[in-house]
């Protein structure tokens, strides 16, 4: 009889079994636990990046509208003296208009070169208040800095809490004439956030170089107005223009993913930060769902070993009965022993097989069971977080922002600044622009013949229809040309559009494939193109016909396929400028 510790060592492979049950689905859900955190840290990150690019160009706009109110406001008063202007009625109204049409001027303020404020949107007479004491002044008094921005100002004519945007007038000479300040609130930019920012614990914030925080999302704390230079916010802000940083926020101990971008040339930071806690609740909540299939995987792994141990108990046990019965009958049955040996022998490699057989069958399925579903999670983890796919994101918001441009302008909702200019030099300006979009492929010839007749339209947008007109030519050119940039003064009597009077057509030719005659009538439609698909927008000619009627003018397109496109767009002759008509506002 064999001795009692031979039954219990053949039992360890299963004893084995039981425990790699338990052990294999805990030790996968740890490495998938630990890949998902860092993927949705990751994830954090890349959202962190996308809304402080929402927020930096919501900035970048309102310093760019403040430069151009500015401009606007020094033009306006250019040759007044400073009586004059505290003593004009009209001027404030002037002021106070600005500052109604747009929603994030609180105020205007005119600053004599003594530092009083002689002119304001909203009082007239302006109240007797100096500025000499504000750091913006003492900075522009000696030099032109361009756009300066103010410290934060809790005590102010305004009786309100404020932070200002400062530039230098310059009277008739480029002396220091005083400055042109415009004053905003930061609950400006809190309720701009508040709409966008998710709530996982986010903070918003524009700060400028020093550290100033100049507004934040939740409110500001008195007693924390600055980033302090010391901590690791403060000194990635020192150090580049753009960065991302997990650090613990030294405002209110809340440990956070930070990214902060420097807006525009301007001495400024919007800083946007995602609490690293609620970023991790999401973890949390995918723990539960693994949990919970490794728990049914290790429970149906566990089952299956459970029984195959316990079988293999019973069959030791009738094995050793077995035996113990052989051994009892050994006397009587000795010439029996060899043959009984082999039966034995037999009929445990019988037992043994169907065990083994059955235990690698339910085993093998448990683990392609396992291995199936890990392959999906990893496969939708990758994909979804895949670079490729963060790439088309980008550029999706970013065609999303021309594209909201272009449709504005073909909704003739894009605001203008009317002016008298001359065409053909604006033409002449543009010219290593043009060359440079359409590249070395393409020959530019320019062919002014506006014989002196200026145009009444916006510079800006008229410069954008003519490279998008180029941009459109040179697609139709994929192995080179001549791109014809031409001007000629032209009286119209009805056509194109019933449009009568004086003009000057801007005529924009390319020698390329040219366009089906069923198709024209569709060319100025948003997001028709006919180019192959993922090649275009569809974008470009609707904004220049958007812009020509905005501007009283038109556009026709005349083509012939395999022998190039003509676009026309005609603009309305401008007489002498004006600062009523130059000053519109759209």
């Amino acid at each position: 009889m064999p001795p009692p510790e031979t039954a219990a060592s053949s039992l360890w492979p299963y004893r084995a079994l039981v425990a790699a049950a338990f052990a294999v689905p805990l030790l996968l859900f740890a490495l998938v636990a630990w890949l998902d955190r860092a993927a949705v840290l990751r994830e954090a990150e890349r959202e962190a990046q996308e809304t402080i690019g929402i927020f930096h160009q919501h900035a970048l706009n309102i310093f760019e509208t403040h430069e151009v109110i500015a401009a606007w406001v020094s033009e306006h008063i250019r040759g007044m003296s400073w009586d004059e202007i505290a003593g004009s009625a009209a001027l404030h109204r002037y002021l106070a208009k600005i500052e109604n049409d747009y929603l994030h001027v609180q105020a205007l303020w005119l600053i004599d070169p003594a530092g009083r404020v002689r002119s304001a949107s909203r009082a007239f007479p302006a109240p007797a208040v100096s500025v000499a004491d504000r750091d913006y002044f003492g900075v522009l008094r000696q030099s032109d800095a361009g756009t300066f921005i103010g410290h934060l100002d809790p005590h102010s004519a305004l009786g309100d809490v404020h932070f200002t945007i400062v530039r230098r007038h310059e009277g008739r000479s480029a002396a220091f004439d005083g400055l042109i300040a415009v004053t905003v609130s930061p609950d400006y930019f809190g309720e701009f956030w508040r709409n966008l920012a998710p709530a996982r614990d986010a903070t918003v914030g524009l700060v400028r170089a020093d550290g100033m925080i100049l507004a934040r999302e939740p409110g500001l704390d008195p007693q924390a107005s600055s980033v302090p230079t010391t901590t690791a916010l403060g000194q990635a802000i020192r150090q580049g223009e753009r960065a991302s940083l997990r650090t613990v926020s030294a405002i209110d101990g809340i440990e956070r993913l930070y990214a902060f971008r420097k807006v525009g040339n301007h001495d400024a930071y919007v800083v946007y930060g995602v609490g690293v806690n609620a970023v991790l609740k999401q973890w949390h909540e995918h723990l539960l769902a693994y949990g919970s299939f490794f728990a049914l995987a290790a429970a149906g792994l566990l089952l299956t070993a459970t029984m195959a141990l316990r079988r293999a108990r019973r069959e030791h046990a009738a094995l050793e009965q077995w035996r113990q019965t052989a051994g009892d009958l050994a006397d009587e049955m000795a010439r029996r022993a060899a043959a009984e040996d082999q039966l034995r022998q037999a009929q445990k490699m019988e037992i043994l097989g169907q065990l083994t057989g059955g235990l690698a069958h339910d085993f093998r399925n448990l683990l392609n069971v396992i291995i199936g579903n890990l392959e999906l999670v990893r496969q939708r983890a990758n994909a979804s977080r895949s670079e490729a796919r963060i790439a088309n994101a980008l550029d999706a918001a970013i065609r999303g922002e021309k594209a909201i441009q272009s449709l504005l302008a073909f909704a003739r909702r894009q605001p203008l600044s009317i002016e008298v200019f001359d065409l053909d030099a604006a033409l002449a300006r543009m010219q290593p622009l043009v060359k440079q979009a359409v590249g070395t492929r393409v020959t530019l010839a320019l062919a002014p013949g506006a014989g002196g007749w200026a145009v009444a339209a916006d510079v800006t947008q008229m410069e954008l229809a003519v490279l998008n007109m180029a941009v459109n030519a040179r697609d139709a050119m994929p192995k080179g040309g001549t791109l014809r940039i031409a001007t000629e003064n032209a009286t119209l009597e009805g056509e194109p559009d019933g449009l009568r009077g004086d003009f000057v057509a801007l005529r924009v030719t390319d020698t390329g494939t040219g366009i089906r005659s069923e198709l024209l009538s569709r060319v100025f439609e948003p997001f028709f193109t006919t180019k192959a698909r993922g090649e275009g927008s569809g974008l470009g000619l609707s904004q220049v016909y958007g812009f020509a009627l905005q501007c009283r003018g038109a556009v026709a397109i005349e083509s012939e396929l395999g022998r190039g496109t003509t676009v026309t767009l005609y603009l309305p002759r401008g007489d002498a400028p004006s600062p009523q008509f130059r000053l519109t506002f759209g």
